[in-house]
């Protein structure tokens, strides 16, 4: 799983891998949020991923928590 934001993306892009998974919000990644709404009570947002969409509500907050969202989802479905 690779985040397509990250500084360092192009030398995990380089390896092998027999399944890639990649997460983003400003990319068009295999799982990536859209509408995302923020308030004081927290986030909401949907994830779309490969099959289907999964809708999200938190009490964190910011954009580092929602990579941390998407990559434990990365992680679930590749279970």
């Amino acid at each position: 799983m690779i985040n397509l934001e990250s500084e360092y993306k192009d030398n995990f892009l380089l390896e092998t891998y027999d399944v890639l998974t990649t997460y983003g919000v400003d990319y068009d990644s295999t799982l990536r949020p859209v509408d995302i709404m923020t308030d004081i009570n927290g986030m909401t947002f949907d994830v779309k991923i490969p099959s289907d969409t999964l809708h999200i509500k938190t009490k964190l907050m910011g954009r580092h928590n929602i990579y941390n969202i998407l990559a434990s989802i990365g992680v679930f479905l590749s279970l």
